[in-house]
């Protein structure tokens, strides 16, 4: 009997004898086979034993590649890659490579709570350690995007995310998706090189330029789930909640901390020069010291998050971070994940990781003088409508 169908009879007889929690034994014969597959991977690159049969540090014919982020089953700690094993092992914490090459640790949302303490040192110790590597991320070079195809996958996606919604609701989403997608697709280039420009005027840089346009089923997912949100007041109607979306394109402008609140007044006035102006500002550093949870709000992390308006009423979302910040972020967004999630099984563990993600970002120093950045919305100080236009609802 091959191992797959071993361990359906063991599933079959465990639930026959009402034992739904995990099957310890299958799970210890699982790492077995999986550490007996490394070691054998190990060898094949050369690595020696010495005397007592233990692999020694890498041998001559291995890869920099395989040295570098190969697991030696000698190593305490998780993970398989360089950053990754030197996180302690403890239950419920793997670790992902992003895909700008750092690696962030996730934790598993069944056993979010268990070893809380350890776990939120270990992210405290993450964001502190990647600052290095997400600095080598930053970038002012604008690459072509290329829009995936809307297909069978995307609709599964949308409906295993968004959970109890109509066939109606998931095509209206798409349909929405699809115009926002094209005005973008069309203006884009333009807005882009005006912001990459403003902000590379003033001494800062960029992240993640490549994501800075949202594909069809993330803005459907979005206006979806506006609709059906009945804080937002929709009422279920997908079409006005698209026509709210204000970050259909996204960019991060990155500064260091001794230039960050001028790099954001810099750029600021760029842009209006261009006529695209400051709609909404949320100074999440400000937040962050003044929603410490003894009234029940939590500041989970620090930026500044702004909304800027293009002169024919179209929105989109610039946010200022520092290298210290990002990677805070970065860290902090599976956890981020986890919590927006609407079908989570684990929606009572949302204050905890508020709490979590609000511990990781006490690592990021405040820049000077970021506290006075004024946070307004539309109507307010610090944004003025442009003439003879007629306000957006």
């Amino acid at each position: 009997m091959d191992a797959v169908s071993e361990f359906r009879k063991r599933r079959a007889e465990r639930i026959a004898e009402k034992k739904y929690g995990a099957d310890r034994e299958a799970v210890e014969a699982y790492r077995k086979r999986r550490a007996a597959r490394l070691d054998a991977k190990w060898e094949e690159n050369e690595h020696p034993r010495d005397e007592n049969g233990k692999f020694t540090s890498g041998g001559f014919g291995a890869s920099k590649r395989s040295r570098a982020y190969h697991h030696d089953p000698n190593e305490k700690g998780g993970g398989n890659t360089k950053s990754g094993s030197e996180f302690p092992k403890i239950k419920g914490v793997t670790h992902e490579k992003k895909e700008a090459g750092f690696v962030v640790p996730v934790f598993d949302e069944a056993t979010f709570t268990e070893n809380f303490e350890e776990k939120k040192k270990i992210a405290r110790e993450a964001a502190k350690r990647i600052v290095p590597e997400i600095r080598k991320t930053f970038s002012t070079k604008v690459n072509d995007i290329k829009r995936p195809e809307v297909n069978d996958d995307t609709i599964a996606y949308l409906k295993k995310s968004l959970g109890n919604v109509t066939q109606e609701q998931i095509e209206k989403g798409l349909e929405e998706a699809g115009k926002i997608y094209s005005y973008w697709e069309k203006n884009e280039p333009v807005i882009t090189e005006t912001v990459v420009g403003a902000v590379k005027g003033v001494g800062g840089t960029m992240f993640g330029l490549d994501n800075r346009i949202k594909f069809d089923k993330s803005l459907a997912k979005k206006a979806i789930a506006d609709a059906n949100n009945p804080l937002l007041g929709y009422d279920g109607n997908v079409e006005r909640a698209s026509a709210n979306i204000k970050d259909g394109i996204r960019y991060t402008a990155v500064f260091e901390s001794d230039n960050f609140v001028e790099g954001y007044k810099k750029v600021k006035e760029a842009l209006e020069k261009m006529g695209i102006r400051e709609y909404r500002c949320k100074n999440f550093f400000k937040q962050y010291r003044e929603q410490d949870g003894s009234d029940g709000k939590i500041g989970e992390q620090k930026s500044v998050q702004c909304v800027f308006e293009t002169p024919d009423g179209k929105k989109f979302e610039l946010q200022f971070h520092t290298p210290e910040s990002m990677a805070a972020k970065e860290v902090n967004h599976p956890t981020y994940k986890q919590k927006k999630e609407p079908e989570s099984e684990y929606v009572e563990f949302n204050q905890p990781r508020s709490l979590f993600m609000r511990d990781t970002s006490s690592v990021v120093p405040d820049p000077d003088g970021v506290f006075d950045i004024e946070e307004h919305k539309r109507g307010e100080t610090g944004y003025k409508q442009a003439p003879n236009k007629k306000a957006n609802p």
